[in-house]
């Protein structure tokens, strides 16, 4: 079986505490030498972290997406927009370069038809799957700390994982 690299995420998140994104011009240069290198091989994802990083701009958001778009980033993200009518002026502004979404804004959880409507075009779940994960082991945990064995035991059956890892459920 081949196997390769599909995709590559580059961020303006800086490293530094005192600078955490990178300034406009570096940014776009960043994403534009990997546009360059991946030679239409991989899939590019130009990332602004404003939001993550506590700055709140939409416009230079959008002016920063904008300019991986035209650097042609395959698709764009900007984690966490703070509501839905910044996501939509995102999607706007940079149409028809494709968006990723965070599962959605940080104000609510959209659904997938929501998501649709507004044209996002990607939907990570980033360590949400995870954090399911371990809500649901805190559970079983708690149940057998108070001597519920039936309870902290429950979940999928051996058969059912053996299903999943080998692909055919």
């Amino acid at each position: 079986m081949a196997s390769g690299l599909a995709g590559i995420g580059i961020e303006d998140t800086s490293g530094d505490r005192q600078r955490p994104i990178r300034g406009f011009d570096e940014a776009v240069n960043r994403v534009r030498s990997a546009v360059d290198a991946a030679k239409g091989r991989i899939v590019v994802t130009g990332r602004t972290d404003n939001f993550i990083q506590g700055r709140p701009d939409l416009d230079d958001t959008i002016r920063r997406l904008t300019a991986f778009a035209e650097a042609d980033a395959d698709v764009l993200h900007a984690p966490f927009p703070p509501d839905r009518d910044a996501l939509v002026a995102i999607v706007t502004a940079v149409a028809p370069t494709p968006v990723n979404v965070l599962v959605s804004p940080a104000d609510k959880v959209l659904t997938v038809p929501d998501l649709q409507k507004i044209e996002v075009r990607r939907i990570s779940l980033g360590p949400l799957f995870y954090a399911n994960a371990m809500g649901a082991l805190e559970h079983a945990t708690n149940a057998l700390v108070a001597g519920d064995l039936a309870t902290a035991t429950t979940g999928m059956s051996f058969d059912g994982i053996g299903a999943l890892l080998a692909g055919s459920q």
